[in-house]
């Protein structure tokens, strides 16, 4: 046997194996090849994650009617189910798978729902995604975002303490059941009234909503006469103060205040008396007095000089009297005043004399002009 061994090694050892030429790799082409591996690889991962569903969690306070694999709706729309249901101390905790294309806002919350009293329920997310973050794989809703319907047990027990209370009186009133009672009674008969008040206040509201321009304007002009007294704040606190003290003082001088009143009736009364007594003898003096007022008005200018003069006689008179020797200076001119022969033709006339231009002409050349003259001559031009 060894012999056979040896004998077959001989021919190895003396067996010459062909020389192996591998070809050259240059760097570029490593480059390459990695570049294409890796983008396979991401390609083959994002396809794989793209189909991978939202797993989220939920805590509800109440899972009653709720299994697993019931519907996740968004917006009415199916989009998942449930895949468990767990305890959770006080709530429970429910995962829940939805399709990985959902946009669902990152604040969503979860309502179990049910169609009817006596189908399964199912869960319903929302609100709407309008933009923002969105509820990733991962994500957990807390029992404050979640609501669950009352169940039956609970529908019971509100009816029955709806009962007790209808049943039950309070201290010193009375139950609910006779409220009910005096409320039905009151309506009784009331329905027509009671549509035409809703009918009326509908059509008040509808007025209010048809004129808002004007509301607004309303409101915007008691907001700015809001701010203006708010602005005059000190002034009208002061008007306010005094205004106070006006009606304290008036309160004090109440009995005066009455009897001014009493006597200013009585002074009416005295009034009316005489003048319905005395009507015709005041329609007359009024009368007169429209005429002497028309002659005032008709010599007004007269007036206005005389009483724009005044002052001047009044001061000329003040210096012709002599305090101290308790005289008056006085100068009469005899040949302008009433002596003149101009003033004795004219006072002739006035009178009515007759032949006042034969006795007493303007010229000094009637007949009895020289007498005045002799006594216009006696008389001095100053008599102290």
């Amino acid at each position: 046997m060894r012999d056979r061994l040896s004998a077959l090694k001989r021919p190895l050892r003396q067996m010459t194996l062909p020389k192996l030429t591998l070809p050259r790799v240059t760097l570029p082409r490593v480059a390459v090849a990695v570049v294409l591996v890796t983008l396979v690889a991401a390609l083959a991962w994002w396809r794989t994650s793209a189909d991978e569903p939202i797993v989220i969690t939920a805590d509800f306070k109440d899972t009653t009617g709720l299994y697993v694999g019931n519907e996740v709706v968004y917006l009415g729309v199916p989009i998942g189910e449930v895949t468990s249901i767990e305890p959770g101390g006080t709530t429970m905790e429910v995962t829940i798978e939805i399709a990985p294309d959902s946009e669902i806002p990152a604040e969503a919350g979860a309502t179990v729902l049910q169609s009817s009293l006596v189908t399964d329920r199912y869960i319903e997310l929302g609100p709407a995604y309008t933009g923002g973050p969105q509820l990733a794989s991962g994500a957990h809703i807390e029992a404050t975002h979640t609501r669950s319907p009352a169940n039956m047990d609970q529908v019971v027990a509100s009816i029955d303490d709806l009962v007790n209370a209808l049943n039950s009186t309070t201290p010193g009133g009375k139950d609910v059941g006779d409220l009910l009672s005096v409320a039905a009674r009151t309506m009784d008969g009331n329905g027509a009234r009671t549509r035409d008040a809703m009918v009326a206040g509908e059509k008040a509201l509808r007025t209010i909503n048809n004129n808002g321009d004007d509301l607004t304007r309303v409101s915007s002009n008691l907001a700015t006469l809001t701010e203006a007294i708010k602005a005059r704040d000190k002034t009208i606190r002061a008007f306010s103060s005094d205004v106070s003290t006006t009606s304290t003082v008036v309160a004090k001088q109440r009995k005066s205040i009455t009897s001014t009143i009493r006597a200013l009736d009585s002074l009416t009364s005295v009034v009316d008396t005489f003048v319905s007594k005395n009507r015709k003898v005041i329609g007359k003096d009024l009368a007169k007095s429209l005429e002497i007022t028309k002659v005032i008005r008709k010599r007004q200018d007269s007036l206005t000089e005389a009483f724009d003069t005044a002052p001047t006689l009044a001061e000329n008179l003040t210096r012709a009297y002599d305090q101290r020797t308790g005289r008056l200076r006085v100068q009469f001119n005899t040949d302008t005043g009433p002596l003149s022969p101009s003033f004795r033709n004219y006072f002739c006339k006035q009178l009515n004399l007759p032949a006042c231009d034969l006795l007493l002409n303007e010229d000094g050349t009637g007949a009895l002009d020289p007498l005045f003259d002799l006594i216009a001559g006696v008389i001095p031009g100053d008599i102290p």
